[in-house]
């Protein structure tokens, strides 16, 4: 389906730059391959898990990984309906904070306790109600508005380092805030659009699906060491 400019602007500036520029050779490939690999790793990861609580935090955390990678696979699959392009862009983000607040609560629920544990869930899941209602009430924020959201909430976890210091130990921390690191750069990434370096090929949303899957797997290796150690 061919849009003229006039006809794009009523649609959300995601669905602007997938119809009105060139589409990378590599645009959804890496999710699609890691959203495969994450089912399995998720599956085993949860069963290795010890008792049911940690079973549990596992499972949510594995759910959430998947859900992002398997989305954004969908979304970037080729689609020239506006319309479908509009609704899928939005599980698109909706999968982001949802893999945000899943995450937070498998933190929560293997390396913290009491009100620290209830503190990181009620503002990571906050920042996700509040992240769901600004998509799927089709709210228009400013550009890099949604990614500083989510570079936002994603370090709200910093002042629990020292809790999460003796549940996981030196490396697993550090794990911690390198596959963050990873993430808020990728952020950044996609929110700047540079570097951009193939835009028929690989361009600046290829590197932020790299950054993802990168995060993604040090965060799995992260919570390995955490079960590890407690």
């Amino acid at each position: 389906m061919t849009l003229t400019a006039g006809e794009l602007e009523q649609y959300s500036s995601s669905v602007q730059r997938t119809l009105g520029l060139p589409r990378p050779k590599w645009r959804g490939v890496m999710h699609r391959w890691a959203f495969r690999a994450s089912i399995p790793i998720g599956i085993v990861a949860t069963a290795l898990a010890g008792g049911w609580l940690d079973m549990l935090a596992v499972a949510i955390f594995a759910v959430g990984i998947s859900a992002m990678l398997g989305i954004s696979a969908r979304v970037h699959v080729l689609e020239t309906d506006p319309k479908v392009l509009e609704v899928l862009f939005q599980w698109d983000h909706t999968g982001i904070f949802l893999c945000m607040a899943t995450g937070a609560t498998a933190i929560g629920l293997m390396g913290l306790e009491g009100n620290r544990r209830i503190i990181l869930l009620s503002v990571y899941w906050g920042g996700a109600l509040v992240g769901f209602a600004t998509i799927w009430l089709s709210i228009r924020l400013p550009r890099g508005v949604t990614n500083a959201i989510y570079l936002a909430i994603g370090w709200t976890a910093l002042p629990m380092g020292p809790a999460l210091l003796d549940s996981s130990g030196t490396l697993g921390l550090t794990l911690l805030m390198v596959g963050a690191a990873f993430y808020s750069v990728g952020a950044l990434v996609v929110g700047f659009q540079w570097p951009d370096p193939n835009p028929h090929v690989f361009g600046y949303h290829e590197i932020w699906h790299v950054m993802v899957i990168i995060a993604a797997s040090i965060h799995y290796v992260y919570v390995g060491i955490v079960l590890a150690h407690l």
